[in-house]
């Protein structure tokens, strides 16, 4: 196991696992903290005077058939096996791929054998989904705990089948699995309405979705045409749709017409499927290929990274053809060594057509856009447009194209305002004589200021009033807040002098000039706080 700088210029360390082995590693994993999990398998040529190293208290000490699985855990620095244990049954046993939970613990897959008999006896765990096969190679996935000491669940998949990828859902921890089922004899315990459900050729590939306790297959569907087909990794997105790739020599494998390369190429081509969360069909990316006149063929793994508008993937592949498709620009686009083999990268970027269902609360309208790069847009509101606001709630669909291929979704949105509205600050005329009556029409439960709970309320004094309007169904939530302002009601005392005929009075009703906001009117129809009569 070696380790490089982020810039490559420096060895950091690099350690055998084991000097004397016969064997070697295949995958491995790093932690957050820079341990290292690494997996592969031991020969038994050398198991009695150089054994692979074994940690005290791990699930399997002790060599046994003809070649064992292994999975250690190296520290940060490289200095330390801080645990290390066998996987093995009684016959040959090759972890292939490895995938880490959230509580860093090794998933591990992988194919083992029956050749040596009594029947293989590889671990598995009480409640698999399969605890036997009857053929001469089987596919294993394990779930080893983050001690190493013990199995957390352990179970066939198949008969005289081969996995070569893991990939977990990154929601639910599910393991998703992709490798090959080879022979008349071979069987994958497909489900139905999968994707495909039949077994073609020799050798075809397939893809599986298990529960996290490894007892039930979710999905399991061949990925396979007129053909070799075989699949190398798998990686999952947010959604739980997969990305599975591999090689075939199929004629008839199938792509999308809109891919860039439309029909199949050379030899053997590298196949790129886009698989849907429940294993029944292709999602959004189809199906493409990626070949020239030679043999182009991919071993290695995939890697995923999300910005959740694309989906991009990092891969590489050996290619022998001369005219492999390469893009200007690139770090080398000439192909020096004729059909010979030639080590090659490859960024892809799928654009991430989902438009989640939206549920709001409090919002009266909401914004969607199309993804990136997306042309000829049609939203089923008739605009063509990049995004568009929704004010009603319902369902709406999207319809795009990105590189000449046609995208479709369908999104439920939901806009539950329940905002309640007690209208604008308001006066009343007071002391205790007159009421106002505050109400909403939003929610099932309120809770006032006050501390009642109904949906109408009588106030008689001034002040500042809430509400809090609760919408139980769809759980949303609101307030709203009314300032209540109270005149006092006018006190008019009107007291005269005699007076003598031919003389005037004058009479006013504010003499302390308090109720300048009043309105008057006199019994000669003045309008004044003050009014004169004659005699």
């Amino acid at each position: 196991v070696s380790r490089l700088s982020n810039d490559g210029a420096n060895l950091i360390y690099s350690s055998f696992l084991c000097s004397g082995c016969r064997g070697g590693a295949s995958t491995l994993q790093v932690t957050a903290n820079g341990d290292v999990v690494v997996a592969g398998s031991f020969d038994h040529l050398n198991s009695a005077t150089t054994p692979y190293p074994t940690t005290a208290g791990a699930f399997q000490t002790t060599f046994q058939g003809f070649s064992s699985a292994f999975v250690s855990r190296l520290n940060a620095t490289g200095t330390a096996l801080l645990w290390s244990t066998y996987l093995s049954g009684n016959d040959y046993d090759i972890v292939e791929t490895l995938v880490l939970n959230d509580q860093e613990e090794p998933i591990v897959a992988g194919n083992t054998g029956n050749f040596n008999f009594p029947p293989n006896n590889f671990p598995v765990t009480t409640n698999a989904f399969q605890t036997s096969f009857t053929t001469l190679n089987g596919a294993f996935i394990t779930h080893l705990n983050a001690q190493g000491t013990a199995l957390e669940a352990s179970t066939y998949l198949g008969n005289n089948t081969y996995i070569r990828g893991i990939d977990l859902h990154p929601a639910t921890g599910e393991p998703y699995v992709c490798g090959n089922a080879g022979g008349t004899i071979s069987t994958i315990p497909v489900t139905p309405g999968a994707y495909q459900t039949t077994q073609i050729d020799f050798a075809d590939g397939f893809a599986a979705r298990l529960d996290t306790n490894l007892s039930n297959v979710i999905f399991c569907t061949f990925l396979n045409a007129n053909g070799t087909d075989r699949c190398e990794d798998i990686v999952v997105n947010a959604k739980g749709e997969a990305y599975v790739s591999g090689n075939t020599n199929a004629q008839n494998f199938p792509i999308d017409s809109c891919q860039l390369q439309t029909a199949h190429a050379g030899l053997f081509d590298v196949f790129l499927l886009h698989l849907n969360p429940q294993g029944t069909g292709l999602a959004a990316g189809g199906s493409a290929l990626f070949g020239g006149i030679s043999a182009d063929y991919t071993k290695f793994r995939i890697e995923l990274r999300t910005d959740g508008l694309s989906d991009t993937l990092f891969t590489c592949l050996t290619s022998h053809s001369p005219n492999f498709p390469v893009t200007p620009g690139a770090y080398s686009t000439q192909k020096a060594n004729g059909t010979g083999d030639t080590p090659t990268a490859m960024k892809i970027v799928m654009p991430n057509i989902d438009i989640p269902d939206s549920s709001v609360c409090g919002r009266d309208s909401l914004e969607f856009f199309t993804p990136p790069g997306a042309g000829n847009v049609l939203w089923s509101t008739g605009q063509t447009s990049p995004s568009i606001w929704v004010s009603q709630s319902g369902q709406y669909w999207l319809d795009y194209q990105v590189f000449g291929c046609s995208y479709s979704d369908t999104f439920q949105v939901t806009l539950n305002n329940n905002q309640p509205n007690l209208g604008p600050d308001t006066t009343f005329c007071g002391s205790g004589s007159t009421s106002l009556t505050l109400s909403v029409s939003t929610g099932n439960v309120w809770l006032w200021s006050n501390g009642q709970t109904t949906s109408s309320i009588n106030v008689t004094t001034p002040g500042t009033y809430w509400v809090q309007s609760t919408d139980t169904i769809n759980q949303c939530q609101n307030s709203d807040t009314i300032q209540v302002f109270e005149y006092l009601l006018p006190q008019v005392s009107l007291t005269a002098a005699p007076f003598c005929q031919g003389d005037s009075i004058t009479l006013d009703a504010d003499p302390n000039g308090q109720y300048g906001a009043a309105t008057y009117l006199w019994s000669n129809n003045d309008i004044t706080w003050q009014s004169t009569y004659n005699t």
